[in-house]
């Protein structure tokens, strides 16, 4: 399959850069999943850091539900 994305520049220099950049981000966000999980499962954290982290996890998961499909 192929697929061609077209940008009406300089208008659409924001969109242009993030269809560029998307592989980066995409890492960016996976990385900081993995880094969540590691500090929940063998960190050495209070009830109330944890419960924070979880929540942010959860918010990443929902803003990006398939952050580990491929």
């Amino acid at each position: 399959m192929r697929a061609t994305l077209t940008f009406d520049l300089p208008d659409e220099k924001w969109e242009h850069g993030a269809a560029l950049r998307g592989r980066d981000y995409r890492l960016a966000l996976q990385t900081i999943a993995e880094r969540l999980r590691d500090r929940l499962k063998y960190g050495d954290l209070g009830l109330e850091a944890e419960q924070e982290l979880d929540d942010l996890r959860s918010i990443l998961y929902e803003l990006v539900p398939d952050i580990f499909d491929e």
